[in-house]
This record gives structure tokens, C-alpha cells and sequence, in this order.
């Protein structure tokens, strides 16, 4: 094999791997960054998951304790509308009583 033709055939293979290198290096810095990306995506959900566990709960926690406190408003309207109608009977019973 002539001296050229080795020349040329390492040259060739240099630049073949030069170019292969700075593919790679051209490919694998994009995919870094996005891993990268999608890591910080994928905490960024899972914080946004707890977050929303979080309000659920209180949620849950002020729709039992609303139903508590109607509950409680209920019973009191209740016995205010019992004694609204015995008051109510009481002078209905006073005023036909004095028109007799």
C-alpha cells in the first residue's frame, strides 16, 4: 500500500471519527437538557400531587366540620320555630279567650 493511500485512509478515518464525536456531542447535550427538564418536571408533579392531597384533606376537614356546624344550626332553628308555635298558639288561645 502507497504511502498516500495510508495517508488518505487515516485521514479519512480521523475525520470520520471527529465527525461521529461531534454528532454525539451535538446529539447528547439537547437529551441532557432535556432529562434535565423532565427530572425537574416530574418533582415539580409530584410536589403538585401532595400539595393537592393536602387540600383534599382540608377540604374533607371543613365539609365535615360545615355539616357539624349545620347540623347544630338546624336543631337550634328547629327549637326556635317549636317555641315560635307555642307562642303563637298560647296567643291565638289569649285573644279568643278575651273575645268571649
Amino acid at each position: 500500500m502507497s504511502p498516500e493511500a495510508l495517508g488518505t485512509i487515516i485521514l479519512g478515518l480521523s475525520t470520520l471519527a471527529g465527525l461521529i464525536y461531534s454528532l454525539s456531542k451535538l446529539v447528547s447535550e439537547p437529551i441532557n437538557k432535556l432529562d434535565k427538564s423532565v427530572s425537574a418536571f416530574t418533582a415539580q408533579v409530584e410536589i403538585l400531587g401532595k400539595n393537592i392531597s393536602k387540600i383534599e384533606d382540608d377540604v374533607k376537614a371543613q365539609e365535615a366540620h360545615d355539616q357539624e356546624s349545620h347540623a347544630r344550626m338546624w336543631t337550634k332553628h328547629n327549637e326556635h320555630d317549636s317555641r315560635l308555635n307555642e307562642h303563637e298558639k298560647r296567643i291565638g288561645y289569649l285573644e279568643n279567650r278575651k273575645e268571649k
